[in-house]
């Protein structure tokens, strides 16, 4: 019996998995988006780490080191370092060639 023409074809997934992959690859929109999302969340932090600053400064020489339970800064660092990253990423984006690849 021949088959019938209401048949989809095939869709190769991988084929769109790595063209929706690599249309997001160049877009330099979206890393300077994600980079300005990730710059807006470390500043979120920044009066808890301006807190776990002031709470670690000695206010006389008799008093003693009592930091707060949580510094928040390496937290703050780590999510400036993936802005820069995606800053860094979103101005290289734009020269990528990815024609061979999807």
């Amino acid at each position: 019996m021949p088959e019938s023409d209401d048949v989809a074809p095939e869709v190769d997934w991988a084929r769109v998995y790595r063209s929706k992959y690599a249309t997001r690859l160049t877009n330099s929109i979206e890393w300077f988006g994600m980079a300005d999302e990730l710059m807006a969340a470390a500043e979120i932090l920044q009066p808890h780490v301006a807190e776990w600053w002031e709470g670690i400064r000695p206010k006389s020489k008799d008093e003693v080191y009592a930091p707060p339970a949580h510094s928040f800064h390496n937290v703050q660092m780590m999510l400036y370092a993936y802005a820069i990253e995606n800053y860094c990423k979103g101005f290289l984006a734009a020269g990528l060639d990815l024609n061979g690849f999807v």
